[in-house]
């Protein structure tokens, strides 16, 4: 049977300055289009590659990029839609689509103030200018909302190279921010959400939410955390990133790994350090595993029970046994004392 290789490519266009990125030209990645913009009269630096606008409250406008086919033989069909930044699970700033909800701290997010993606053919060597209006709320918003333009190439293109089919979709996402004023910078504030023990693509974690809860994103963050037993200063497990980012108002996942099997039943502390922006957060959470979680992550990654466990599951059913037969007990003599009662009366 022939094995088919599903290939997608992004390509992170000219974020320079805003996340670490970098410009990638289509041309020598295989891409067979190219994405630019258009800026406009509010965009503050003509040089950047990407759209930096300001954009007080309660104005209107629009942002244009230009999507041009560079194929010459092929007609191509482009989806052009406006994402919000959000933080990937490794700690990244992430300017494609994703299933990532906002922090519940945000106020807005990009995409409720640009219009709805747009689909466009474009036949060989061709190329069309794509509009989005925008409409600011009369009260404006604070800090910055960070997103992009995403391109992506819908044409299936299959080759085929010794039993497998390779289907190769390459997309473009060109950077966005808004901000009413530049001059009023918003300091990034961090904060601890849930941690809990989990799997994660298979492998058992301990998953800690670090939320950004204001409109500014940063890069350059350092996290360095461990898990402890609760009363114990020995670190059991430990996790570290290097020159990590967030957007604005989002949050992700830090993921320690428990060695590869499930953490046992107990309680344990949570310890983790972050620096970014010239400052550091501490945070320290107590959290629990139930021999019900602990029971779950190994059927879920195909560990065997450990001893413990079964002393914990034959514990709990001796329990469940004798408080059903206490309740037995307590049924039968509550009738016989009801049945002695009638007798009386019947005398």
């Amino acid at each position: 049977m022939k094995n088919k290789l599903l290939m997608s490519l992004v390509l992170v266009c000219a974020f320079l300055g805003m996340a670490g990125a970098h410009t990638v030209h289509a041309a020598n990645t295989g891409a067979k289009f190219t994405v630019s913009p258009v800026y406009p009269a509010n965009q503050a630096d003509k040089t950047l590659g990407y759209f930096q606008l300001e954009t007080p409250a309660d104005s209107k406008g629009s942002l244009q990029v230009n999507v041009a086919n560079l194929d010459p033989d092929k007609t191509r069909v482009f989806k052009v839609t406006p994402v919000a930044a959000t933080t990937s699970d490794a700690g990244q700033i992430n300017y494609t689509p994703s299933s990532a909800k906002p922090d519940a701290s945000a106020q807005y997010v990009v995409t409720q103030f640009l219009t709805r993606s747009v689909t466009i053919t474009l036949a060989p060597k061709t190329q069309k200018t794509v509009t989005f209006a925008y409409q600011i709320p009369k009260d404006g918003f604070k800090g910055t909302l960070l997103g992009s333009i995403y391109v992506l190439d819908t044409s299936s293109g299959e080759q085929k190279s010794k039993g497998f089919a390779l289907n190769n979709r390459f997309a473009m996402a060109l950077g966005l921010s808004m901000t009413m004023n530049r001059d009023q910078v918003v300091a990034p504030d961090l904060k601890l959400g849930t941690v809990k023990a989990q799997t994660h693509q298979n492998k058992p974690v301990v998953a800690a939410r670090l939320r950004n809860v204001k409109p500014s994103y940063f890069r350059n963050m350092i996290v360095d955390a461990k898990i402890t037993k609760t009363g114990q200063s020995d670190s059991l497990y430990a996790g570290k990133l290097a020159d990590g980012s967030m957007a604005p108002n989002s949050n992700f996942n830090f993921l320690i790994g428990t060695n590869g099997k499930a953490i046992p039943a107990g309680n344990y502390v949570y310890h983790m350090t972050v620096k970014a922006t010239g400052r550091t957060w501490r945070f320290t959470r107590a959290f629990t595993v139930s021999p019900e979680q602990h029971a779950k992550i190994a059927g879920e990654i195909g560990e065997k029970p450990s001893s413990h466990l079964w002393y914990w599951l034959i514990g709990i059913a001796i329990l469940l046994l004798l408080a059903l037969v206490a309740w037995l007990f307590y049924l039968l003599g509550k009738r016989r004392r009801e049945q002695d009662e009638n007798e009386e009366d019947d005398r």
